[in-house]
């Protein structure tokens, strides 16, 4: 008896060839009362928990079975409970029986085709029944999740509130789908390890059967709170990942995702973390490129579109290509050619994600050149491609900061400071791409001055030259370097005479001549050797002495030679370059001070705090310029005056005497509406308790308002300082 698998549980009830299994007698549930519902689970529960699992190709069992699994919405709790329970357990002995059969080989016995043929249609019957159940239930739950949250809304009544409270006479046995489909998934996971290619040959699983598979991990997918189960989310990734790598279903499982990516917000990730499973799994990375060929395929035009009537759909694409870039750089580096013509495209969120991808791929090892022996080579030579793949990757973020869309402006930035931070960013475009960031401070949208901001402060933090930025002692060391390496350079190669031409008729006469002047010349020299007074060895003592030149004592020392003081002078020729573009930066943040956008002020004197303490050029004019912003009407603003104080000079000060000295020098180098403002500032401070009237910062600043061996300028700082605090 053969078990064909419908389209719907119900198209069993039409009638089925000859010979196939479905239902004969008709059975309500639905209309049965309550007692002899559970009379009838009651039964059903029984035939198949205390017979072999295969009774259920009997016809009596198989209609009883079916009757719950149609109307399973119409079963109590306790009675869905038992059925569930029921069909997941013989369904997993099921599974044990078929993958211990086969093992052992009595599946190749020529007596055992039947025996394989009824466990192969029992599967088949099981699988059937426990997807319908898993769907009914499953569009039961998000039916009630909507309604919770209609009732949970601000504006639904009383008495929408009170009807979706639990009602008095409610059963004790509740049912809780979540709880549930952690078994049915896990179960229907472990259908998929066994040898479904000799349980189903001569023929291959039938599409059919894989497709309630498929369906059911999607299911799994597209519900949020599944996802927050461990063991339902890795069943349906284990599931997923088996019918397309394993069993062949890769068009359709690709198909159903991006359906589903498109559809839901929340699905770029799991979708992403399923390919890389699969892959890890499987060892096989065909599912996460089809996906990105997937949505590559798709015309620009159409994700236009899309950004036009249904924005989320294109940004859900957009977060999968990135998330699937940081998981699989090396498939998403493979495909990338196939996604770069939408950096052309008009969706500017699909463009900001694939700015992000290519920042994934430049941090990431597939695009370093730095190959493992692991990796296939094709040529001597396999890293030359990819480091010019990453020169080109870096050209593209370098282009795309002049991007139409703000979005995509910011998230190159960001791209940046993600780059900087893991160390990423070449040290031959540290120069180019901080003078982007100091470019893009004038650009029109508030998100990419803030963005522009945040990328110069992660520069400074993670700078590769040195915790302190003084353009000064990068120009004296520079200096130095250069003088070494004009030392260590090799002259420059003498230009040879030109020999001369001879005539054809002269060549016999002129051997002659040559052969006569070299014997002359030969004579000559020997006569001058034999005058010659030997030299003595002091004589040749007293010339080395005078010869030889002693190394400066201060001159550095590097390892390497020539190449080395090179690179040196390359190292340092960047590091000033970049202190200058630093010390340059703060004109254009002081002017954003006073910008009309809150962001812009509390952005700008955050990196004026970065570039103080990092002691960059002409920052101690922008601290003081900095705090006006105490006069501010905008609260936030005005705090971060406060709290930038309050990190350059108390916390961050390594003693009480070092917080009472930079405050007493603040305050000598301030103009009048300076000193206005730190008065403000410091009365802040005392009022917010942070400078007790009592404290170590007051008793230091008395202590150099009263030193003798301090200068005169020191001590009335330091008045006037303590001035500001009473």
């Amino acid at each position: 008896m053969e078990f064909d698998i419908p389209l719907k549980l119900t198209d069993l009830e039409t009638p089925q060839r000859e010979g196939a299994l479905g239902p004969k007698a008709h059975v309500d549930v639905a209309g049965m009362s309550d007692a002899e519902a559970n009379d009838l689970v009651e039964q059903t529960a029984y035939d198949l928990c205390e017979n072999d699992a295969l009774c259920v190709l009997e016809q009596d069992v198989f209609d009883r079975a079916y009757a719950c699994a149609r109307d399973f919405a119409a079963l109590k709790p306790i009675g869905r409970i038992r059925i569930t329970d029921a069909l997941c357990s013989n369904l997993s002995v099921l599974s044990a029986s078929v993958a211990s059969l086969l093992a052992s080989g009595a599946g190749d016995a020529a007596d055992a085709t039947d025996v394989v043929a009824s466990h192969r249609e029992a599967l088949k019957a099981y699988a059937c029944l426990v997807h319908h159940v898993a769907d009914v239930a499953d569009a039961e739950a998000r039916a009630t999740a909507g309604v919770a949250a209609a009732t949970s809304a601000p504006g639904a009544g009383k008495a929408d509130k009170k009807a979706a409270k639990k009602p008095k006479g409610a059963p004790l046995v509740e049912w809780k789908w979540e709880e549930q489909r952690e078994r049915v998934m896990h179960v229907m996971a472990g259908v998929l390890d066994a040898d479904l290619w000799n349980l189903f040959r001569p023929r291959q699983p039938s599409e059919a059967f894989l497709g309630l598979f498929t369906k059911l991990g999607c299911l799994a997918l597209e519900s949020q709170p599944a996802l927050r189960s461990k063991i339902t989310k890795n069943a349906a990734f284990s599931m997923l990942g088996a019918c397309a790598l394993k069993w062949g279903q890769l068009e359709n499982v690709t198909t159903a995702l991006v359906h589903l990516l498109n559809k839901h917000e929340h699905l770029p990730g799991p979708i992403a973390e399923c390919a890389a499973i699969a892959a890890d799994r499987f060892e096989n990375a065909r599912l996460a490129a089809a996906l990105l060929r997937e949505v590559a395929s798709v015309d620009p035009a159409e994700y236009k579109r899309q950004q036009l009537s249904d924005a989320k759909g294109v940004s859900a694409v957009g977060v999968f290509v990135a998330e699937l870039a940081q998981r699989m750089p090396k498939t998403t580096m493979t495909n990338i050619s196939l996604l770069l013509p939408h950096l052309d495209g008009e969706a500017y969120s699909l463009r900001s994600a694939l700015v992000t991808v290519l920042g994934h791929l430049i941090c990431s090892d597939a695009s370093s050149g730095s190959l493992t022996e692991e990796r296939d080579r094709s040529t001597s030579d396999a890293s030359a491609p990819l480091l010019r793949a990453k020169q080109g990757f870096l050209d593209l973020l370098v282009e795309r900061v002049h991007d139409v869309s703000a979005f995509t402006r910011a998230r190159v930035l960001q791209t940046w400071a993600s780059m900087a931070e893991k160390k990423a960013v070449p040290l031959s475009h540290w120069l180019v791409v901080a003078d982007l960031a100091i470019g893009r401070l004038g650009d029109k949208s508030a998100l990419v001055r803030k963005a522009a901001m945040h990328l110069l402060a992660v520069m400074l933090g993670f700078n590769p030259f040195a915790p302190q930025l003084p353009s000064s002692a990068f120009a004296s060391s520079l200096k130095e370097y250069e003088a070494k390496l004009a030392q260590m350079a090799p002259p420059p190669p003498e230009t040879p005479e030109a020999p001369e031409t001879v005539p054809e008729g002269d060549e016999e006469q002129g051997a002659q001549q040559g052969d006569t002047e070299h014997s002359d010349g030969k004579d000559e020299k020997d006569e001058e050797d034999a005058k010659e007074p030997s030299e003595t060895p002091d004589d040749k003592t007293q010339g080395a002495t005078e010869n030889e030149t002693p190394d400066p004592p201060t001159q550095p020392e590097l390892d390497g030679g020539v190449e080395a003081v090179r690179t040196m002078v390359a190292a340092l020729k960047t590091a000033l370059g970049f202190a200058v573009q630093m010390g340059g930066a703060v004109g254009v943040l002081c002017r954003l001070l006073s910008s009309s956008t809150p962001s812009d002020a509390i952005e700008a004197t955050g990196l004026l705090v970065r570039l103080r303490q990092f002691g960059v050029d002409g920052a101690d004019e922008g601290v003081r310029r900095m705090l006006g912003l105490v006069f501010s009407r905008d609260v936030a603003v005005r705090d971060a005056a406060v709290e930038a104080v309050d990190v350059l000079f108390l916390s961050g000060a390594d003693s009480p005497v070092a917080a009472a000295a930079a405050l007493a020098e603040v305050a000598s180098a301030s103009a009048l509406g300076e000193l206005a403002a730190l008065e403000e500032v410091i009365k802040l401070l005392v009022a917010d308790g942070r400078v007790p009237p009592d404290g170590a910062v007051v008793r230091a600043t008395w202590a150099l308002a009263t030193a003798r061996e301090a200068s005169d300028a020191a001590r009335a700082a330091a008045f006037t300082v303590l001035a500001m605090a009473a």
